[in-house]
C-alpha cells in the first residue's frame, strides 16, 4: 500500500519460506517484482507458480502484463483470453486486452475493450492511469 516494494520483498520471501501456500502471497510477490521492473523474472516465476495454481487469474494477469511489456504479444493474448474465460469482470483484464489490441493495431477493438474496462474496478492506480492515457490517445 505504501509502494515500498523493495522493502517488502524480504518480508514476502520470509513469509513464503514459512507458509508458501498463504493465499495471495505469490501474486503479491510477483506484483512487487513488476513494480521493481523485473518483468523477465516475473514471467519465469509466474509460469512456475501456475504449475501449482492453475486457476489463478491474478497469475495470468501479472504474467500477461509482463509479456506485453517484453513484447511477447501472442503469449500475452493467450493469458488474457484464459483470464477472461475465468473472470471477465475485472477492469485489469479488459485493460490488458485493450493494450494487446492496441499493440496489434486494432483501434476499434481496443476502444471497445477500453470502454468495457471503464466501469469495472481496477485495484492498481498505475494501471488506471495507463488505461486512461491509452483511452485518451486511442479513442477520442
Amino acid at each position: 500500500r505504501h509502494k515500498a516494494y523493495r522493502e517488502a520483498m524480504p518480508d514476502l520471501i520470509t513469509t513464503f519460506q514459512h507458509v508458501p501456500t498463504h493465499p495471495g502471497l505469490v501474486p503479491s510477490m510477483l506484483y512487487a517484482q513488476v513494480k521493481l521492473g523485473l518483468c523477465e523474472e516475473v514471467v519465469r516465476n509466474a509460469t512456475g507458480a501456475m504449475q501449482l495454481d492453475t486457476g489463478s487469474t491474478d497469475l495470468l494477469n501479472i504474467r500477461a502484463y509482463c509479456l506485453l511489456r517484453t513484447g511477447d504479444h501472442a503469449n500475452a493474448r493467450k493469458d488474457i483470453d484464459r483470464s477472461m474465460a475465468k473472470r471477465a469482470d475485472y477492469g485489469e483484464i479488459w485493460y490488458l486486452k485493450a493494450w494487446a489490441l492496441h499493440q496489434a493495431g486494432d483501434r476499434a477493438a481496443c476502444c471497445e475493450a477500453l470502454v468495457k474496462s471503464l466501469p469495472k474496478p481496477m485495484s492498481d492506480a498505475d494501471l488506471r492511469l495507463e488505461r486512461d492515457r491509452l483511452y485518451g490517445r486511442q479513442c477520442r
